[in-house]
């Protein structure tokens, strides 16, 4: 299991948070200052992950538990309040992604990171006591 998830968890990792990187840097020069959060969360996921610090599964799992409540509030919202809400389409897909990658990246999270600490190393030498 475990190297099921070494192989497919974290390069999906980088590659979508690459991507939304590129897409709040694109909103940033736009001139949305408030992507400048998502930008500093985006970074520490991208550097715990890259430096294998034990901590970096509760990066992710924030992370993820943040897209999963974007991606139902917007969708509570629009089956709330019906046609006075209304996106583009583009964005309610974007938004569901989202909640899709969130749910994945959530379940794997602890899996996948935990056990790439500096600790990998081998278990210490038993040594038995001559009698």
């Amino acid at each position: 299991m475990q190297l099921k998830y070494e192989t497919h968890y974290i390069p999906a990792l980088y590659t979508i948070v690459g991507i939304l990187l590129v897409v709040n840097l694109l909103a940033l020069m736009s001139g949305a200052w408030l992507a400048l959060i998502a930008i500093g969360i985006q970074v520490v996921i991208i550097a715990s992950v890259y430096a294998r610090k034990t901590w970096a599964y509760l990066v992710v799992r924030v992370w993820s538990a943040i897209c999963i409540l974007a991606g139902v509030l917007i969708w509570l919202a629009v089956l709330l309040r019906g046609f006075e809400f209304s996106h583009s389409a583009g964005y309610m897909i974007f938004q569901t992604l989202l909640l899709l990658v969130g749910l994945y990246f959530f379940k794997g999270a602890k899996v996948a990171l935990m056990a790439r600490g500096p600790a990998e190393s081998t278990p210490p030498e038993m040594h038995q006591e001559d009698i």
